[in-house]
Order: C-alpha cells, then structure tokens, then sequence
C-alpha cells in the first residue's frame, strides 16, 4: 500500500519547505518505502483533521493517520521491520531521541534570544530550560549574557 504524506507548501506545490517533513521524507527514502506527497497549506487543516493534529508532518498508512515527525520516525521503524533501520536497534532510538529533546532545548533558547534581539522587546531575554531530572536552569540567552 502507497503511504501518503502531507507535505508543508507556499503558493508553488513543488516547495515543500518545512524541515520536520524533511526529517520523514529522508527516512522514507532510506527505507526505501514508496509515497505520495501531498502539498499542504496553513489554511487547509480540514484536509488533516483526522490526525486530530493541525500541523505536519502527517502519514497515512491505510487507515492509519500519524503526526509528529518523531511519533512517524518510530512508527516506521516498528511497522516495516524489514526495511533499513532508521536507528540502528534500541540504543540509536534512545540516542536519536535524546539529541532530539537536546536541540529542541537549545532551538528554544536561541529564538528566544534572537526574538529579544531583533523585536526590540527587551535587552535581556531569559528561557526556562527543562534539564530532564535535574530541574529547571534558567539560561541567559540574550542581551548581555550575564556581563555587566
């Protein structure tokens, strides 16, 4: 069966620009699994209601809707066991996710700062950053970086 994925596009269908989607189009190609692309815009979210999600990456497989290019990354790797691993067994799964939640920290933390930055709201940013089980560390990401 053809997977279908919904695919972030601007005006020309043949952009598709968002790199979550990205992420799920790469894998797919190393799995070597067939799929149609679907272009997508920020205004059509009825056509991926049935994901109860507004926002792609989304896959079909069947009847099955998944979204989340993490949540579609796992749910290749377990469906089509015979194809090219995308992790390389349980240890790569568990690295691949932790340098996941590593650069979505830090994507946070510098957008805050450059937001602080270039938006003018302020001269010091500050970003709440979970640190997992150590707690929260509060990180200086913009203005004077801590100098005086």
């Amino acid at each position: 069966m053809l997977l279908r994925l919904y695919d972030l596009a601007g005006a020309d269908a043949d952009r598709c620009f968002s790199p979550y989607c990205w992420r799920i189009r790469m894998a797919l190609a190393h799995m070597g699994l067939p799929v149609e692309t679907i272009p997508w815009r920020f205004t059509e979210k009825d056509a991926i209601a049935r994901s109860s999600q507004t926002r792609v990456p989304v896959l079909v497989d069947g009847e099955r809707w998944i979204a989340d290019s993490w949540q579609i990354a796992n749910y290749l790797e377990d469906t089509y066991p015979e194809r090219a691993t995308l992790f390389g067994g349980p240890v790569g799964r568990a690295l691949s996710r932790s340098i996941l939640a590593s650069a979505t920290r830090w994507s946070v933390a510098y957008l805050a700062s450059w937001h602080s930055t270039f938006c003018n709201t302020s001269t010091t940013a500050t970003a709440s950053i979970s640190a997992g089980a150590g707690g929260a560390r509060r990180h200086d990401v913009g203005g004077s970086g801590g100098r005086s």
